[in-house]
């Protein structure tokens, strides 16, 4: 339960980060989308709903709440996640693809917890594609 609430909030937020990134007055700009991973009427789904409901009136803007079944959660997951990358994209933020990287640490990791040493040289290697990526920013601006 505690992974799958932490799991929606990374989702939205990240979701969101595009909208954070260019806003220079009022936010969000558009309808929002929460994808709930679990069938409607379950506890994910209520909370998602109430969550919604609250923003959309603080907000101002619709709250539109998705249930993407299926195969355990995954199939919700993985539309966020395609979401994240096109708005990645879109923003021309460089995105590193090691989807098998992503599903250990979101395993077998809690938010805030030390990464295992069995994962030392695999987010390494990550950390050094992020400060190759600000290093070319930095060199075009």
């Amino acid at each position: 339960m505690k992974r799958t609430l932490a799991a929606c909030a990374v989702g939205l937020l990240a979701a969101l980060a595009p909208s954070f990134a260019g806003a220079q007055g009022t936010f969000p700009t558009r309808t929002v989308r929460f994808i709930v991973p679990f069938p409607g009427g379950g506890i994910n789904d209520v909370l998602a709903r109430i969550v919604g409901e609250k923003l959309q009136t603080r907000w101002g803007q619709p709250i539109v709440i998705e249930n993407k079944t299926g195969a355990g959660g995954n199939i919700g997951a993985d539309l966020v996640a395609k979401a994240i990358r096109e708005a990645a994209e879109a923003a021309s933020v460089p995105v590193l693809n090691n989807p098998p990287l992503a599903r250990a640490l979101h395993k077998e990791v809690e938010i805030g917890q030390q990464i295992p040493e069995d994962f030392f040289q695999a987010v390494a290697e990550v950390l050094a594609f992020v400060y190759r990526a600000a290093g070319r920013r930095r060199a075009a601006a």
